[in-house]
C-alpha cells in the first residue's frame, strides 16, 4: 500500500535522515539481519514494481526488553531481483528510531519513518531506486521556513498547524501550511518540491489569501 497523504506529510516537518545500517556489497551484514529477526513478528512484508524490477520490502519487530517506550527493535530488509539493496535495524537502542511505517512512492522510491522516543522528534529515509546504487535521498531545502517566515504580515504566524500534502506524484509534492492571526486562519502557503534522483528541490513558496465571506 502507498504511503498517504497525512503519513508523507511528515517529510515536510523533519530533515533527519535515518542511518543505514545495510547496503548493497555488504551480504554478510543483509544475512545478520535477517538471521536476527528470522522468527519475529512480519509488521509488512510488500512487493511492487519499480525502477529498479521488482522490489520487496519486509519489516520485522522483535521483542527488546528493557525498552518500555516502544514496541520493540526493528529490521528492515529491502531487496531486488538481483539481491539486497537496503537495510536498517535499531536492535542498538530501539528508543532511538522506532520504525513508524515503509512504504513505497511511486515507482522510484521507498520511504522509512522512524521516531525517537528519547529525543521526540522523527527520522526518516527517502531510499533512492536507482542502480548506482540506491541509497538514501539527502534533502537539500533549507530555505523552506526561511521562504515561509517571510510571507507573514506583521501579527501573522505559524503558530498552529504543521505542513501537510495536498498533492503527490512520481516527480512533485505540493505541501501547505495555513497563516494564523489571532488564531485565525487568513492565508495559505504552498510550497512545490520536485523529486529527482537523489535530491529533493524547493521550486516555488507562494501565498495565497483566504477568502472570508461576509454576511449582508
Amino acid at each position: 500500500m502507498n504511503f498517504s497523504i497525512a503519513a508523507l506529510a511528515l517529510l515536510i516537518a523533519s530533515w533527519r535522515p535515518l542511518e543505514t545500517t545495510c547496503g548493497e556489497g555488504k551480504p554478510a551484514c543483509f544475512a545478520d539481519l535477517k538471521k536476527a529477526a528470522a522468527s519475529c513478528k512480519v509488521v509488512r512484508h510488500q512487493t511492487a514494481g519499480t525502477a529498479l524490477g521488482d522490489v520487496t520490502v519486509d519489516w520485522r519487530r522483535c521483542p527488546a526488553p528493557g525498552f518500555k517506550t516502544v514496541k520493540g527493535a526493528d529490521y528492515v530488509v529491502v531487496s531486488g531481483e538481483d539481491g539486497d539493496i537496503w537495510g536498517f535495524t535499531n536492535v542498538i537502542d530501539p528508543s532511538a528510531a522506532s520504525i513508524e511505517d515503509v512504504g513505497f512512492f511511486g515507482s522510484r522510491w521507498i520511504l522509512v519513518r522512524a521516531f525517537s522516543a528519547t529525543g521526540a522528534s522523527r527520522s526518516w529515509c527517502m531510499l533512492g531506486l536507482s542502480p548506482s546504487p540506491p541509497q538514501c535521498l539527502v534533502p537539500d531545502i533549507p530555505e523552506l521556513e526561511a521562504k515561509a517566515q517571510s510571507l507573514l504580515k506583521p501579527a501573522e504566524t505559524l503558530c498552529c498547524e504543521d505542513w501537510s500534502l495536498e498533492e503527490v506524484t512520481s516527480w512533485r509534492m505540493i505541501a501547505a501550511r495555513p497563516i494564523f492571526r489571532e488564531k485565525n486562519r487568513v492565508a495559505m502557503i504552498r510550497a512545490s518540491l520536485w523529486v529527482r534522483r537523489y535530491e529533493l528541490s524547493l521550486r516555488r513558496v507562494r501565498r495565497e489569501e483566504i477568502k472570508v465571506n461576509v454576511r449582508q
